[in-house]
């Protein structure tokens, strides 16, 4: 099992100052956000230069964060055309960076308010982008997400049921599944044989206001984690941070648990899922606490 840093809880960091601050974590590689892509392409040039930096840090690219939904065809054809487009430019860097895998999004409303015929529609659009994938010999994994056609275990199941193609993979975040309020301990042994890649975060959710859920930040520190849900090859979790503090809060927030913390969390996870995701955990001092996933919230 390996770790990654995703890059997106660090948007107003250029990529460089991310790399070098990850560097002494003791991490496996970094997801990245692609606006870290493009703004070093804008300021540095040719991603190269780039494969060079991640080289001698010495990480790998697990995933390549995308924003695609391919359901712009319901409100408009130029949409749908510019999601194609970003996929292949998706699927072209994710070549030049040596990365297995994109993440993308299916749909941009809910499940349930899906009609049968944008159902039919996104499974066409989706099997034409598992074309491309081919191409590009890069696998594509769409993110359990709310206000999405996969925000529940059925959906996910119908999806790469009816698009049925080996390269596309699911990423597994429990705490996307709060708002239908599932319970993703629950959902995950359905998922589990589909599962490329997890997140996991840190909120402390709000069921009846899910859109005031905010991270938890304990004192002095709250670890915030992810696992691998796949023994695979290329099987690398992503530790997702999702703060609005101070850069000198945010060294000192992550730094400690995830340089000491990480193989203690992971020598603790329990079957039946020794190589899975079985708890979050939450670090206050220098105690680490193993605190049950429960909809993915916790009141430490």
């Amino acid at each position: 099992m390996k770790k990654s840093l995703c890059t997106s809880g660090f948007k107003d960091w250029p990529i460089e100052k991310v790399l070098e601050w990850a560097s002494p974590l003791g991490i496996d590689g970094v997801e990245l956000w692609m606006g870290h892509i493009e703004r070093f392409q804008e300021e540095q040039g040719p991603l190269d230069k780039l494969a060079g930096t991640l080289r001698k840090y010495g990480f790998a690219v697990p995933v390549i964060s995308g924003y695609t939904t391919f359901s712009g065809g319901f409100s408009g054809e130029k949409d749908l055309k510019q999601d194609y487009k970003s996929m292949n430019r998706l699927l072209d860097v994710a070549r030049q960076l040596k990365c297995p895998l994109i993440r993308s999004f299916v749909g941009h409303v809910s499940s349930r308010r899906a009609s049968p015929e944008q159902w039919g529609q996104i499974m066409s659009d989706m099997k034409n982008v598992m074309k491309m994938a081919d191409q590009y010999e890069v696998n594509i994994a769409v993110e359990v997400h709310y206000d999405t056609f996969i925000d529940n275990t059925e959906s996910v199941l119908l999806l790469l049921e009816q698009v049925d193609h080996p390269r596309l993979k699911l990423v597994f975040d429990g705490a996307n599944l709060n708002v239908e309020r599932i319970d993703q301990m629950e959902a995950l042994p359905a998922l589990y044989p589909l599962v490329e890649h997890v997140h996991i975060k840190n909120y402390n959710w709000d069921h009846e206001n899910w859109y005031k859920s905010k991270p938890v930040l304990s004192s002095p520190a709250t670890l915030i984690t992810g696992f691998s849900l796949r023994n695979s090859r290329h099987g690398i979790t992503a530790v997702t941070c999702h703060w609005n503090i101070s850069e000198r809060r945010k060294r000192r927030i992550l730094k400690a648990p995830l340089r000491s913390g990480i193989n203690s969390i992971l020598k603790g996870m329990r079957s039946p899922f020794i190589r899975k995701v079985s708890s979050i955990y939450f670090c206050h001092g220098s105690v680490y606490r193993k605190i049950p996933v429960q909809y993915g919230t916790s009141d430490h």
